[in-house]
């Protein structure tokens, strides 16, 4: 008899034990097949290239994600999380946690994070867009800014409390690449976001400080390569739900500049529609800008659309079909380079 109640107090105390922590496996497996096209040379000698493709990451990135969390009491958490890319086109080598990895706490006073957790930017920069999110969208075709990068590695982040729809964040990444002769780089991140009934409204601000600057010119890809360089992004976009429809729309500008060159400067805006079909059936679309100027001249322009349409099967998997067109024009307004991809595919989410 004994025995039994020790078993069974043993028992009561892992119960406890199991309900005061947990660790979650979850994860997206998305892949489509379809058509990229690019044209290049359009001004001068077109060059054409028109590939078939099956890709992982249509509607969502496909990725492997572990979290978890510790009651310490007194309203204390401790928590984790480790996200990692998949490839489930073409299976490969992933490097743990590329996404996101980090150990913080969490209570009343909001919640800390320490690693490489998305930067603050990231959080919030793209909640406007449109195309669900997805490569199909004129944003992730067109937008310079959206370049910034995910992660702020050698990192510490603060998140507030929500306080009436209202919450906060701030992220530092330490480059810890110092030398005797240079600063060690450095990101920075702020956001703030908003949101009452069907009304959302977010702001974001990326600065990232590099004292050589590497070859493929600045943190978005464009702009000059020199040294102490600093790349600054600044992100507003808000959306409202009216039931039938749900209206999108992002405003962007980026700064690049370097000891003794010209500034960069970078503008940029997209408007979207949601439209519910049918309770299963959801169809998005939007169209994009970006304008580059160096020393207050047009250097480069930007355009695209995007269109795609999502059935949801169940709970957890989606089927889709997405299009996306865009173009660029010099300074002096002639068309250089176009791209054009669509896509099938199923997303499914565990």
């Amino acid at each position: 008899m004994k025995a039994k109640l020790i078993a069974l107090a043993a028992m009561a105390v892992s119960g406890a034990a199991m309900a005061q922590s947990s660790v979650t496996v979850y994860g997206i497996a998305d892949v489509f097949v379809g058509s990229v096209k690019n044209e290049t040379g359009l001004n001068t000698t077109p060059v054409k290239t028109s590939n078939s493709v099956v890709n992982s990451g249509g509607l969502s990135s496909s990725r492997l994600g572990f979290k978890g969390t510790e009651d310490l009491g007194g309203g204390l958490q401790a928590k984790f999380q480790i996200e990692t890319s998949v490839k489930f086109d073409a299976p490969e080598a992933s490097k743990l946690g590329d996404r996101e990895a980090w150990v913080g706490l969490a209570g009343n006073f909001g919640e800390v994070q320490l690693g490489s957790p998305n930067n603050a930017y990231d959080d919030v920069h793209d909640m406007s867009e449109s195309g669900f999110k997805s490569i199909f969208s004129a944003m992730d075709n067109v937008f310079v800014t959206n370049k910034a990068g995910t992660e702020a590695e050698n990192g510490i982040k603060y998140i507030t409390p929500n306080f009436g729809g209202f919450e906060a964040a701030v992220s530092y990444s330490f480059g810890e690449n110092k030398t005797p002769t240079t600063k060690a780089d450095s990101i920075l991140a702020l956001s703030v976001k908003y949101k009452t009934g069907p009304f959302a409204v977010a702001l974001g601000h990326f600065q990232h400080k590099d004292a050589v600057a590497a070859a493929n010119a600045s943190i978005f890809k464009v702009g000059p390569a020199g040294n102490n360089q600093k790349s600054t992004a600044t992100n507003l976009n808000a959306t409202y739900d009216f039931g039938v429809a749900k209206l999108k729309g992002t405003v962007a500008n980026g700064k690049v500049t370097t000891d003794a060159l010209p500034d960069l400067k970078i503008n940029e805006y997209e408007i979207g529609v949601d439209v519910p079909v049918t309770s299963a059936l959801a169809v998005s679309v939007g169209y994009g800008q970006s304008k580059q100027k160096t020393a207050g001249v047009l250097t480069s322009k930007n355009t695209g659309y995007g269109v795609t349409a999502l059935y949801t099967l169940s709970k957890r998997t989606n089927v889709y079909v997405g299009l996306a067109n865009d173009s660029t024009k010099n300074g002096a307004g002639v068309k250089t380079a176009k791209d054009t991809q669509y896509g099938v595919g199923i997303r499914h989410t565990f």
